[in-house]
């Protein structure tokens, strides 16, 4: 995959990248961290892409199945 960077500097870039590696989860074209639904398995979507973008453990209610988000929201 290649990233492609547009608005990050190097800092932010790295940033996303360290928050990427520690959650299990990718970068997608915009330097954006996601979850895959492997690394999540709540996530519904079947493309990593659309799947929790911004920056990972960055909780979006519509993206998940109904249950406790509470522990997850608190966390992030």
């Amino acid at each position: 995959m290649k990233l492609v960077v547009n608005q990050l500097d190097k800092q932010q870039q790295t940033v996303s990248t360290i928050i990427a590696e520690t959650l299990q989860c990718g970068l997608d074209s915009q330097g954006n961290g996601y979850r895959s639904s492997q690394a999540d398995p709540l996530c519904l979507l079947p493309r990593v892409e659309e799947c929790v973008p911004n920056i990972c453990g960055v909780v979006q209610p519509e993206h998940y199945a109904d249950g406790d988000l509470s522990q997850l929201l608190e966390s992030g």
